[in-house]
């Protein structure tokens, strides 16, 4: 649990559009890591 807490923790800022993702993409990361976010936020039953 705690390497998907750091994975999730180390992803959560790219998900503002704002922010350039530094590595090679195909397409925008935050357009699929919001919902991986919010599903592992609730099965994890973080305080994130």
């Amino acid at each position: 649990m705690v390497a998907t807490l750091t994975a999730l923790d180390f992803m959560a800022p790219w998900t503002d559009d704002n922010r350039v993702w530094p590595y090679p993409s195909r397409d925008r990361i935050s357009a699929r890591l919001i919902p991986l976010l919010s599903q592992a936020d609730n099965r994890l039953h973080s305080q994130r």
